[in-house]
């Protein structure tokens, strides 16, 4: 029986062995996190860093830019 892991303890490796399903699960309960902080999530793909992210608040100014989903979960995680 694997041993659940919490989403602040996911690392990159892990996230580049994740399926398409629990990618986009995992990404979901990212933003679910970002939005009861009143933050949006915001995902567009870079033609050589593949995936980025950034968050923004309300007044749609940049709290976070250009960051990998590994990023994303540790300023959620750590700076919230």
């Amino acid at each position: 029986m694997a041993t659940k892991i919490g989403d602040k303890d996911i690392t990159g490796e892990m996230v580049n062995n994740m399926t398409k399903q629990e990618l986009k699960n995992f990404e979901s309960r990212l933003r679910s996190k970002a939005k009861r902080h009143n933050f949006k999530t915001h995902k567009s793909k870079h033609p050589v860093y593949g995936n980025i992210y950034m968050l923004t608040d309300d007044n749609n100014e940049k709290e976070v830019s250009g960051v990998d989903l590994c990023e994303l979960k540790e300023y959620l995680y750590t700076a919230l």
